[in-house]
C-alpha cells in the first residue's frame, strides 16, 4: 500500500506597510519604489521591492500650470488654483475617499488588507484642462 502525503501551507499576503515607501510629498513624476511585506510579519524573503513609473504622458502639462502633466505622484486636490496641494506619496489605504476594508480582496490569504494600517502609493489624475506637449488644448 502506497500512502502520500501532502504538507500544505496558508497563503500569506503580501502588503505595503509603513517605512516601507518613499517619503515626502508632492506633485512629483519620479520614480517611487515600494519594498514588499510579507503580510504584517516583516519584510518579504527575499527583499522585493516594486518601482512605480510614469512616463510619455501625453498631456505634458495642465492649463495654467505648465509645470504639472495630468498624472502626478503625491498630490491633492486644490479648490483655489491651478497648482496640487501636496500629499504624502505613500500614506494609509483610508487616508482619502472613505476606503474600506471590504473594497479590497486578498483571496483568502491572511492576514486580510486592513485599511487603517496598510499602506498605497498616492497617484492623482488632473482633469483641468489637459494640454498636449504642443501647448494645445
Amino acid at each position: 500500500m502506497l500512502v502520500a502525503a501532502k504538507l500544505s501551507f496558508a497563503q500569506q499576503s503580501l502588503k505595503y506597510e509603513n517605512g516601507g515607501g518613499p517619503s515626502g510629498n508632492g506633485a512629483s513624476t519620479t520614480d517611487k519604489t515600494v519594498t514588499i511585506y510579507n503580510g504584517d510579519a516583516g519584510v518579504y524573503s527575499p527583499a522585493t521591492t516594486v518601482t512605480y513609473s510614469l512616463s510619455n504622458q501625453q498631456y505634458a502639462s495642465i492649463e495654467g500650470n505648465n509645470s504639472v502633466p495630468g498624472l502626478v505622484f503625491g498630490a491633492a486636490v486644490n479648490g483655489s488654483g491651478n497648482t496640487p496641494n501636496t500629499a504624502p506619496y505613500y500614506g494609509l489605504m483610508n487616508r482619502l475617499g472613505g476606503s474600506g476594508n471590504t473594497h479590497y480582496s486578498t483571496n483568502g490569504a491572511t492576514p486580510a488588507i486592513a485599511v487603517a494600517n496598510d499602506y498605497t502609493v498616492s497617484l492623482m489624475t488632473i482633469g483641468d484642462a489637459l494640454l498636449n506637449a504642443n501647448g494645445s488644448n
